[in-house]
């Protein structure tokens, strides 16, 4: 039933609005053309500017002086987002053979703490801090803290969190699926590795860790490219317009 009411309520909007493209692929089965607009998924650029005077604060906070810094951000819920945090902390711990200073950051709180806790202790002994929950005013100086970010991004929607991270200037290393190709371009602003690849996946953590000019190159697009293509008040420009002409 619910799929029924769905379908009629979708054909008689007289205009559909999507941010993700596999739901605007599937929609043009139902909704013709006209009536229907692909908006990509943003953020406010400008909020997530770099900082890298809140950055070495925190760094030194941590102390993490000159480890190179990978962050990582997500929700400990007993669900998908933290077998993507335990996924990457066992990944990384092909880390600290080739990186003795790597760092891992985590961020957020959870009712499986705990248990990512126990599991970078016993991966990555030494080479982790969690920082608790962040308070969303006090993101940008997260991001500005690190010099990539993480997260595998397991059936991933969006991930907003990929665009802040980018538009704080941070190459960005994920899984290749759901919606994250929207929003981080493979080889330019980061790297997209097939699903649970730890090889590929930890080879490009270790090329960004490795590799400052490479780590300066794809932060730098990855900034411009969230705000070129990713800055929400450009791109809700089209859905106000379309509303204005659809008339009261």
């Amino acid at each position: 039933m619910g799929f029924y009411l769905n379908r009629y309520a979708l054909k008689a909007a007289h205009h559909i609005f999507t941010n993700k493209r596999s739901d605007f692929i599937n929609l043009q089965r139902l909704i013709p053309g006209h009536g229907l607009t692909y908006i990509r998924p943003g953020i406010i650029p400008r909020a997530f500017a770099r900082n890298e005077s809140a950055g070495q604060k925190n760094r030194t906070s941590w102390g993490l002086i000159s480890c190179p810094t990978m962050l990582t951000a997500a929700m400990f819920r007993d669900d998908v987002k933290t077998k993507g945090l335990a996924w990457l902390i066992q990944c990384c711990a092909k880390l600290t053979a080739v990186i003795p200073g790597f760092h891992l950051v985590i961020a957020s709180s959870g009712k499986m703490e705990d248990h990512l806790k126990a599991l970078a202790e016993k991966h990555i002994s030494g080479h982790y801090t969690f920082v608790g929950k962040i308070d969303p005013k006090d993101m940008a100086a997260f991001y500005s803290s690190g010099d990539v970010f993480a997260f595998p991004g397991i059936r991933e929607s969006l991930g907003m969190v990929y665009l802040e991270a980018q538009a704080c200037c941070l190459p960005v290393v994920a899984f290749k699926n759901g919606g994250i190709p929207e929003v981080v371009q493979d080889k330019k602003t980061g790297f997209l590795v097939p699903m649970y690849d730890c090889p590929l996946f930890s080879q490009a953590l270790r090329d960004l860790l490795q590799d400052p000019a490479l780590r300066s190159c794809m932060g730098k697009a990855a900034k411009e490219y969230v705000r070129a293509f990713h800055d929400r008040d450009n791109n809700y420009q089209t859905l106000e317009t379309l509303l204005v002409k659809m008339g009261p």
